[in-house]
């Protein structure tokens, strides 16, 4: 069953990825990096559900949903992706017209449940079983274990593969911008880090993410750096793992 159309709305290549990886298990997918690219799509095209990160550049995802919805009065559902630290509540974002609100970090088996109720139910045969010894705290397992359900372990590699670049630049940039002592450049950077790790399971870098992004926020350099350094060595340890190949190990 492939006939319903979704369409996702980040600026995140890995989300992006990600998420319409899991979504062609049962249905298809178009992908906007930013408003502009939705309200445009949703111009030309029929979608059946459409998923906004409510921080894009350009045109934020309130502001597509409102293009989206003047443009096309009896819309589909459309689901806001928000992140915890969103000032606007969900109960707001409902009564703004949304369908619903997905918190990131995004779970894959709670994602692909809640398309279920848009798009139909979901295939429950899973593709690659359960893991058996992992490294808990560096890896959460049931990510992985969700992922397993809907992805062969070579997409589930691949994935892992594109996760380790983005951290890299991700790092690699926030490292610059500490340097730099460029406030905005860090929030942005510790920020998509925070989603992306948290999306992924990689509990340590995430809570060191969130941890340095709340030490940005009040100027407290010598603790960040302190923290940066810390993050690094997480990262080294989660390639070290992945590249070890554990994951899949029973």
């Amino acid at each position: 069953m492939k006939s319903n159309k979704v369409l996702i709305v980040d600026d995140n290549e890995l989300i992006l990825s990600l998420l319409g990886n899991l979504i062609n298990q049962q249905w298809t997918h178009k992908t906007a990096k930013n408003g502009i690219e939705a309200v445009e799509l949703t111009r030309d095209e029929k979608f059946d559900l459409i998923l906004i990160n409510l921080q894009l550049p350009i045109l934020d995802g309130i502001a597509a949903f409102r293009k989206i919805s003047q443009n096309n009065p009896e819309h589909c559902p459309i689901i806001a992706i928000s992140d915890p630290s969103n000032i606007i509540d969900k109960d707001s974002l409902l009564s703004i017209g949304f369908a619903a609100v997905l918190v990131k970090p995004i779970k894959p088996n709670e994602f692909m449940e809640l398309l279920s109720c848009y798009l139909g139910s979901t295939n429950e045969n899973s593709g690659v079983q359960g893991v058996g010894n992992f490294a808990e705290v560096i890896i959460d397992k049931k990510v992985i274990d969700q992922l397993m359900k809907y992805n062969s372990a070579e997409k589930i590699n691949a994935f892992m593969v594109e996760f380790l670049v983005e951290v890299n630049q991700l790092m690699n940039t926030i490292h610059d911008a500490f340097a730099k002592r460029d406030y905005n450049q860090l929030c942005e950077n510790l920020h998509i880090l925070k989603g992306v790790t948290g999306t992924m399971g990689a509990n340590l870098i995430f809570l060191s993410s969130q941890k340095a992004e709340y030490l940005t926020f009040n100027n407290r350099w010598d603790d960040l750096g302190n923290e940066l350094d810390k993050m690094t060595k997480e990262k080294i340890e989660l390639e070290a793992f992945i590249n070890s190949d554990k994951i899949f190990r029973k």
